[in-house]
């Protein structure tokens, strides 16, 4: 395990560290800026033959702004994510609600892409509006019992909360770049550039290893 501080900008240390280790997995918790950093270091220094999977929580790639300058060193590198396009994500209402947010979006000038967290924000009013529309109230402790004893159908899928309220089912995506181009946002608006392996009821794929060999 290494931990870096937050004005680290040279990983190279890091990643010759971890190529002489010679893991099989590389899980990397890391915000925006560290994401991109280290992912031109791959590029630059390489990585060892013995990964077989690299990502896991890198923060900031999910972004239109990232998937486009970083474009092909993403491939092969397995992250998390909470939508992307996808035949098993095609949910009632997510393209209506992609496009009529598309607009806006590029009106006010912020992440034109609209995967990463606008779907379940979205989501999460519509479990709230019908929690209220159920009980007819707006109190908190009567939505919460509503929404534990019911599933809602959301623009990403049907939700439902198990006894801890954490979700019954795992929703979290975890994905793996495949077949990125440079320079391109247009190709993340279509399937393929990231394909599901987790969870398995959502899976488009298996993942590509090892994880050199998966980058080209």
């Amino acid at each position: 395990m290494s931990t870096t501080p937050p004005n680290t900008v040279d990983f190279s240390g890091i990643l010759r560290n971890v190529n002489a280790a010679t893991p099989d997995f590389v899980f990397v918790g890391s915000y925006p800026a560290e994401s991109a950093l280290l992912i031109r270091g791959i590029s630059e220094i390489g990585i060892a033959d013995s990964v077989k999977m690299f990502g896991g929580a890198m923060v900031g790639i999910q972004y239109a702004q990232q998937l486009e300058s970083l474009g092909s060193a993403l491939n092969g590198i397995i992250n998390y994510d909470t939508y992307v396009v996808a035949p098993t994500m095609k949910f009632p209402g997510i393209e209506k609600f992609l496009e009529r947010y598309r607009t806006i979006a590029e009106k006010a000038k912020i992440d034109s892409l609209d995967h990463f967290l606008p779907p379940f924000f979205y989501a999460g009013g519509q479990l709230i509006a019908a929690a209220a529309n159920a009980v007819g109230s707006i109190n908190e402790a009567k939505l919460a019992e509503w929404l534990h004893h019911n599933t809602v159908e959301t623009v990403v899928g049907p939700i439902k909360f198990g006894p801890d309220g954490n979700w019954a089912e795992n929703r979290l995506i975890w994905a793996q770049y495949r077949g990125v181009q440079d320079a391109n946002i247009d190709q993340f608006r279509g399937p393929g550039r990231q394909i599901i392996v987790q969870p398995e009821a959502l899976a488009t794929g298996t993942v590509a290893s090892p994880y050199k060999k998966a980058r080209t």
